[in-house]
């Protein structure tokens, strides 16, 4: 998630995937925040709340830096552990059965 994108808008990406997205199919969840000052600490508790219930495994990882897309992209891979990497932009929002039509031909 990158610089310009106002807390608001991640937030809703964040509710949208974890809502609408079978449990099944996430190992985890990366949430990449990079040059980006206005998102706060509220977001982590915000985050313990959304996940209460579905318990998914996450990663909240901050850089004040900025980056390119790429670089911010190879960094998070970096991270995580699953063998199929889904990025998203903090503009996305997903709808019922979003993630099941990508992965049919894997």
């Amino acid at each position: 998630m990158a610089n310009t994108e106002n807390e608001k808008t991640i937030l809703a990406s964040v509710s949208s995937i974890v809502n609408r997205t079978d449990k099944y199919f996430i190992n985890e969840i990366l949430i990449f925040v990079y040059g980006n000052s206005n998102v706060s600490n509220s977001f982590n508790d915000f985050w313990a709340k959304l996940n209460a219930e579905r318990s998914l495994p996450y990663l909240v990882k901050y850089y004040k830096e900025r980056m390119l897309v790429s670089e911010a992209r190879n960094r998070a891979v970096d991270l995580i552990g699953g063998k199929i990497v889904v990025f998203l932009h903090a503009q996305s929002e997903c709808l019922i059965q979003w993630l099941e039509p990508l992965l049919a031909n894997l």
